[in-house]
Order: C-alpha cells, then structure tokens, then sequence
C-alpha cells in the first residue's frame, strides 16, 4: 500500500474517533456504565472510542464514583480481562493499527510518547506499538521527535513488566503507585494499598476510596438506618443497607450491631408449585388462586427442594386476596421470590408481584417488575405519612436493581414504615450478591387490592419460572451470613463475595476526571 493511501486511511479515522470521543463524558450515563460492574463494589470498564485509557467505577456509600486512568505505557485495555496488557492480546476494537501496518500516531494530552502500526505475522494483522521520544521533546506532525522543554515528564513513559497488568513493589508506608512517587492522603488513617491508595479507614469528616473527599452525608435525627446527602446544598434522604446503620464518625453505612434473625416473624403465605398444575400455600388456609404450569424441574435453595411452575406470558397468574385491603400490609411487608426469567422474550414490563391498583387510584401501592430490555427489576410503591388511608397523596418511590436472565434469582424485599426504609437484594442460588438497592420511603404505602403474583391487567405478563413465593407482614431481617464492606475501604469484592453494600440505593454519577485522548495527527514518515 502507497504512504499516502496509508495516511489517508489514518487520517480519516483519527477524524472519526475523535467525534466518537468529543462530548463523550457528558453524554455517557455513568449509572448505566457502572452497571457492568454486575454486582461488584468496584471494576474496571472500557472508555469509547479509546485503548489506552479506561473508567474505574467505585461505590461507595450507595453512589457510583468513576475516575479515568490511564493504562502503563505501552499498553491497551482488555474488556476480556479488566486491565491494561499487551495490545496485541488486548484486541481493542479502537485500535487504529487493526488495518494498517504502515505508520505513526499520536494521541491528544500525551507529548513525548507515539505509536508505530506494524505487522504481526503470527495474528496476520496489525498492532500498535508505543514509542517515546527522550525527555523535552515531542512527537511532531512531521513524525519526528523534536525539541519542546514543556515535555518534561520523566514518568509518561514508564512501562510495566512483560505482560504485567498489577504493580507487586510494596511501598514503604504512606507512599503508592509505579515506583512508589505518590503520597497517600493525609486523611488515610488506616491501610493505604501500595497499588492503588485506597484506604482502609478516613479519619473522621472524610470519605472515598482514597479518603479524599469530605463527608457529604449526614445522620437522621431518631433514625439510624436513615441519611441525607447534601447535593448542592439539597438535603436528599438515602437508605442503609440490609444489616446496616449509617455512622457519622465513619461516614459510611456500617454493621448494625442489633440486626439478628427475628424467630418471631413468620410468613403469612409461601406458594408452592405441585405437580398437575396445582397451587398451595404451605403455611396456613390463606387461600391463593390462579393459573400456571407444573414442569418436571426443581431447584435447591439452601439444603431445600422446590418443584418449579411455568408463566407462559399470556395467562398464567395467581392472586392472593389475604391482602385485599389489609391494614397491616400499610406498616410492614417483605416478600421472597425465587424467579428464572426468560432472556428477551414477553412485553417490556413484566409483574412478578404487585397490588396492581390502590384502593383510590390505578397506580399499585407496592409492585415489583421486570424491565426486559435493561434486565433491571424496577421496584415501586406509594407511601403516605398519614395511617388514616387517603388523607393525604401518595408519593412515589422507585429503585432498580439488576436480574440474570435464564438463570435463577433470589430476590428479597423489605419495607418497613417504622424505618421509613424500603430495602431489597437479589441473590443467586449461592447466596452471592447479584444487586442490591435502598432508598428512604414515608411511613406507610397506600392501602391496595389484591396481590398478583405475575400478572396484572394493565400491565404485562411474567415468562419465566418460579419455583417461591413468601410473603410476610413483618421484618423477618433476613439472613446476613458477612459483615458489609466499608465503603471507605474500597473493597472491590465486596458483592461478589456475598458482601453487602453499605449504604444500596439510588446511584449518583460523579464527575469523571482526565481529559481524554483523542487522535490528531497521523503519519507515515519515520522518526529520527
């Protein structure tokens, strides 16, 4: 291929990833960027349009932070494997060198560092390979490196290891990072990670993963599971956790000392699916009707056999009138269920439980669905202040939380009015935390109608499998087999351990730091 069919080629895609790259901080939704994290406390996600750069999502306190780093020198960002390797292992679809084997680029925000597009003739196509020039001189359009004094970072082109993706120098105390040149914040009063500088423990008013924020949140007077966060001088209020309340002097949601299993609190109703299409609540009379499908399947949850019913989309449902207009359900209500949902198939909006219409209105006082296109479960009620039913408007609260398709999830719900919490976590069947979400709700929901299992009028129907449904009309605290990670301590495994979350609830994106990368000019000229 001629050089100058080569720089046309180079120089047209460099135009077009640099509009992929323009505006893409303000247009991108952090919260769903985050969501690949799929249950984490923390990862690692591609940035669009880039190899060398990558967004680090961090939660912290129920909210998503998300910083922009840059990979070593050298090399590119792997989706496959979360980090920073070799770019021909990494096969980052941006990668300008794919189709060329001739040429060097350079990239926008970096001055002594280039690229060189080169054939790799075990994969048959072509990579980037980095270049630096010396110190105080700079890639020019003309490809070479010439004299500019302003580049005169000595740490731009530091490399890692061979196929290294993790730093293993243990920094002397208070210090971390490649060759152990950053400090860690002098609010860091407990571990700070020679890789990273994440921190154990903040010192008290200070807060992140670096503990080099202060402390935006604040206590509820007489309420322990409760916070408000300050956002731009707006006192919003958030949730803790399952098992935690909120500690001011360590700014985080921490262990409740006091959250035990409550013996006393049974379910009122759990469903189980028997052969030949039949239905029964295996705790007491409480009748339940409906329709579903019995298959030849069941499913082991913690030592116990379920058999597994069919909802086919169309017309299977069941309601339990128990609820009808129940009082009690106004104060204190939790739900288990344990679904298996169809991946893409049904209506956008899928029930798995609801009342479907309040007593005064269409809108459901409590009602959990599925939303098919973003595997989200979308968890809302309407809550009053009042006990006296309907003197005052409902207001609505709403929260999502992620599900897995064609695989078996344990959801589990809690409303308390006494906490003015509303609280949920979707497990898979090892007791794993798939998702997790809180947020502060009033004392009491609306009263409300039947509860359907699967299946409202105006809404749609669920395809999938159950194999439980519980109901209760109290607390029951549900099992809390680990202690919940301290935000603070940047725990990336958290949830994936089975961890809680501190503080699960609604996500705030932060804003993103670094400017990024894009590419400029392209040629075929060779250094000197």
């Amino acid at each position: 291929m001629k050089k100058s069919t080569v720089l046309q080629c180079l120089v047209y895609l460099s135009q077009v990833l640099a509009v992929l790259s323009q505006g893409t901080d303000e247009a991108l939704d952090l919260q769903v960027l985050c969501r690949q994290c799929k249950g984490q406390g923390s990862c690692d996600v591609s940035v669009p349009g880039q190899c060398v750069q990558y967004y680090r999502c961090q939660k912290v306190e129920n909210n998503w932070y998300v910083e922009k780093m840059n990979c070593a020198h050298g090399t590119h960002f792997s989706e496959a494997t979360g980090g920073c390797i070799q770019p021909k292992d990494a096969n980052c679809p941006y990668d300008p060198c794919l189709n060329e084997t001739a040429g060097f680029y350079k990239l926008e925000g970096f001055c002594r560092s280039y690229w060189e597009c080169r054939l790799d003739q075990n994969l048959g196509r072509g990579i980037s390979e980095a270049h630096c020039c010396p110190v105080n001189q700079t890639f020019s359009k003309d490809g070479k490196c010439v004299d500019d004094p302003s580049c005169d970072n000595p740490e731009e082109c530091t490399v890692l290891a061979k196929d290294a993706i993790v730093n293993d120098v243990v920094c002397p105390e208070g210090k971390f990072g490649v060759g152990c040149r950053y400090t860690c914040s002098e609010h860091c009063i407990g571990t700070c990670d020679s890789m990273n500088g994440e921190c154990s423990e903040c010192a008290v008013g200070w807060m992140g993963s670096k503990c080099m924020e202060e402390c935006r949140y604040k206590s509820v007077p007489d309420n322990l599971y409760l916070y408000m966060e300050v956002v731009a001088d707006v006192e919003v209020p958030r949730g803790c956790g399952l098992g935690t309340i909120f500690s001011q002097d360590k700014c985080i949601c921490d262990k409740d000392p006091n959250y035990v299993r409550n013996n006393e609190c049974k379910p009122d109703v759990e469903i189980a699916f028997e052969s030949g299409n039949q239905v029964k609540n295996t705790i007491d009379w409480k009748w339940i009707g409906g329709t579903f499908r019995s298959v030849s399947e069941t499913v082991n949850l913690k030592d116990k056999v379920y058999k597994v019913g069919r909802f086919d989309g169309t017309s299977s449902n069941l309601y339990i009138p128990f609820y009808n207009r129940n009082t009690e359900m106004r104060k204190k209500f939790t739900t288990e269920i344990l679904f298996n949902p169809d991946n893409g198939k049904g209506n956008k909006q899928q029930i798995l439980l609801s009342n479907c219409q309040s007593v005064n209105s269409r809108d459901a006082p409590f009602e959990i669905s599925l939303l098919k296109d973003t595997q989200d479960i979308q968890i809302t009620v309407e809550g009053v202040p009042s006990e006296v039913a309907g003197a005052e408007p409902p207001q609505t609260y709403s929260m999502t939380m992620k599900y897995k398709p064609d695989d078996w999830n344990k959801l589990e719900v809690v409303f308390n009015g006494e906490k003015n919490l509303l609280t949920a976590r979707n497990l898979d069947l090892s007791g794993g935390v798939i998702s997790d979400a809180s947020t502060a709700v009033n004392n009491f929901l609306e009263n409300g109608l039947d509860l359907r299992v699967g299946w409202c009028s105006n809404k749609g129907y669920f395809v999938g499998k159950m194999a439980m449904v519980r109901t209760y009309l109290c607390e029951p605290q549900l099992s809390v087999d680990v202690e919940p990670a301290a935000a603070s301590s940047g725990n990336s495994n958290a949830a994936a351990t089975g961890n809680l979350d501190t503080a699960a609830g609604s996500l705030e994106p932060a804003a993103v730091v670094a400017d990024t990368p894009v590419l400029t000019e392209l040629t075929t000229v060779v250094p000197v």
